[in-house]
Order: structure tokens, then C-alpha cells, then sequence
């Protein structure tokens, strides 16, 4: 549902941060601890940075459309250029949806 609200990037981004959502989570109910003074401690960190800057540049970046097959036959079929966007945009509660969605998926690995 929460992916019919949204677009296509911002859904698959969104569920690029799950890791990160779930190390966060586990440092929120003290499951995880971080020792600035370990390899181990400070890789985890790094790791949920470049997970959560990896996916807003996803999510941000606007850049030229790929068009891997060269043939313009699906596009004609539609009317146009084919577009990325959805018809009918709640951005506001299809990002809730989506998040919500990897908060509980998160919180479903914590439980295991």
C-alpha cells in the first residue's frame, strides 16, 4: 500500500535502510553496544551510516533516466513517456506506511 503512495525509489530505498533501522533498534533496547575502542563496534557504526547516506542518495539524487532496451514500443503504448511517478500521491501516508513496514520488520528480528 504504502508503495502505491510513494515512488518506486523511495520504496526500495526505504527497505535499503532496514539493517540500519535494526541496529538502531537493537542499541535502542540495549541488545548492542558500542566500544569506540573496538574494530568490530566502530565498523557496525560506519556500516549504518553509509547504509542510511547510500539510500537518501538514492531517494535525492534526480539523475537521466537509464533506457536499457532501445525500443520505443512500450512507451507508445501508453501515451508518452513512461512515467515513474503514481497516480494517485499520499506521499505523506505512504512514507508513514513504509516506514512503519521496516519498523516492524526490524522489530520482527529483534524478537528472533
Amino acid at each position: 500500500m504504502g508503495m502505491k503512495m510513494t515512488s518506486t525509489t523511495f520504496a526500495s530505498a526505504t527497505v535499503n535502510v532496514l539493517p540500519a533501522i535494526t541496529f538502531i533498534m537493537a542499541l535502542t533496547f540495549r541488545l548492542e553496544s558500542v566500544n569506540w575502542k573496538k574494530f568490530h563496534s566502530v565498523a557496525k557504526v560506519i556500516g549504518t551510516v553509509i547504509t542510511v547516506s547510500g539510500a537518501m542518495v538514492m531517494t535525492l539524487y534526480k539523475g537521466p533516466a537509464f533506457q536499457i532496451i532501445k525500443g520505443g514500443g512500450a512507451i507508445d503504448h501508453h501515451g508518452g513517456a513512461a512515467s515513474d511517478e503514481p497516480s494517485d500521491q499520499n506521499w505523506v501516508m505512504g512514507t508513514i506506511m513504509l516506514i512503519s513496514s521496516c519498523g516492524s520488520w526490524a522489530g520482527f528480528f529483534i524478537l528472533q
